[in-house]
This record gives structure tokens, C-alpha cells and sequence, in this order.
């Protein structure tokens, strides 16, 4: 008798993003959402997007499958519910709210008028610089926050850098630390001093030497006549 077994491949389910929330200051008044980076382990098929909250006036258009255009905002909250679907048919959901202000509370606000004080935009506006790298876009093409993840990444590499150029040798293999600066100029001093004396004992003994090699030695008669000296 024959048996068949047939394995299922495990299909997991999609994980929808739908971006960070926005924050726009009228006379903004449109935006582009971006899902694109929901993922899935096959393929994702569909994107939908579903307004939850807001003045249902706004225009919404999609562009390119996994983004949504938002224009004629009016001041207040809206919410964005996108959904999407896998080649299973399996399907996930994340929202995403667009605060729009008016532009009496504005603490910047998308303008053409900058300064420096205020962060530049890659759309060619401008918003208060405190409002840059706060986690929620203020930019309508959310560049404030784009440059914030990119400064971030940047900064993480080069201290990596910098913590293997300047790592201890007493934390690689046992090797002794080098010494301390200040510890330099009095350990060359001393050994400076040790070498002049060692000169100095090194010629006193050449000097000494050559005295001996001088003297005249002492005749036998002459060592007789001191020895019955002392007799004497």
C-alpha cells in the first residue's frame, strides 16, 4: 500500500505599514502617504486605502500602487486605514492619522519664507527646525524625518570607526598598555641620567686601568729589602 504525504508550505501573513504620522500647518493642504514598505513573505497584491476619520471632502488619488495622495485637506485630524493583501488572501491592517493646523498655530509651518531657524524641506519649503527629527513628518515629502534616520545611521558608522581606531591594547590579547603621556618625559629623564652614569663609571675604570698597566712592578731585591725593613 501506497502512502502519499503532501507538505504545505507556511505561508505567513502580510505586515502592513502604512508611514509615520503627518503634521501639516495650512496653507498646506495635501500629502502623499506611503505604504510600500508593508512586507510580506510572498508578494503583496493589493493595497487599499480606507479614510476612518475626516472631512470627507478630501481628494484622494492614487498615483502608484502602495501610495496615496492626499489634497484640499481641511484643519483637523484625519485617519487612514491602508490594507493589504498577500498571494494567500491573507490580509493586514495599520492606520495612520494627518493633523492638519491652522495657520494661526503654527509653530513654522510649511513656508517659502525661511530662515535659519528653520529646517529646509527637499520640496523647497521650510518648517520650524525644532519640529525636524521629531518623529512625525512635518514636510509634505516628510524629508525632516528622512534626514534624521540617514544623520543617524551616518553617525552610528563612524563611531563604530573610531571605537576600533582608538581601542585599548590591554583589551586585545593581553598586551600591556602603552603609558600614559605624562608618564613619558620622567622615564626618559631617568634612563638619560642611568646612561651618564654608566658613562661616567665606564671611563673611571678605563683611567684606573691604564694607571695599573703604568705602574713599574716591584724587583725582588727590592721586595727583600722593604720585607727586612720591617724587621728592622
Amino acid at each position: 500500500m501506497n502512502y502519499l504525504f503532501s507538505f504545505a508550505e507556511k505561508d505567513e501573513a502580510p505586515v502592513s505599514k502604512a508611514g509615520q504620522d503627518v503634521v501639516l500647518h495650512l496653507p498646506t493642504d495635501e500629502v502623499t502617504l506611503d505604504g510600500r514598505e508593508s512586507t510580506d513573505d510572498h508578494a503583496i497584491v493589493q493595497y487599499e486605502w480606507t479614510l476612518l476619520q475626516g472631512d470627507m471632502s478630501v481628494h484622494m488619488k492614487v498615483p502608484q500602487s502602495g501610495t496615496l495622495k492626499l489634497s484640499h485637506l481641511q484643519e483637523g485630524t484625519y485617519t487612514f486605514q491602508l490594507t493589504v493583501t498577500d498571494t494567500a488572501g491573507q490580509r493586514s491592517s495599520d492606520n495612520v492619522s494627518v493633523t492638519v493646523l491652522p495657520t494661526a498655530y503654527s509653530t513654522g509651518g510649511c513656508s517659502n519664507v525661511c530662515s535659519r531657524y528653520h529646517f529646509f524641506c527637499d520640496d523647497g519649503c521650510c518648517v520650524d527646525i525644532t519640529l525636524a527629527c521629531d518623529g512625525v513628518r512635518q514636510c509634505p515629502d516628510g524629508s525632516d524625518e528622512a534626514f534624521c534616520q540617514n544623520h543617524s545611521s551616518s553617525s552610528g558608522k563612524n563611531r563604530k570607526e573610531k571605537n576600533y581606531i582608538f581601542e585599548p591594547k590591554s583589551d586585545r590579547g593581553g598586551e600591556h598598555p602603552a603609558p600614559e603621556a605624562g608618564a613619558v618625559l620622567p622615564l626618559a629623564l631617568g634612563l638619560a641620567i642611568t646612561a651618564v652614569l654608566l658613562l661616567m663609571v665606564a671611563c673611571r675604570l678605563r683611567l684606573v686601568k691604564q694607571k695599573l698597566k703604568k705602574a713599574r712592578p716591584i724587583t725582588s731585591e727590592e721586595s727583600d729589602y722593604l720585607i727586612n725593613g720591617m724587621y728592622l
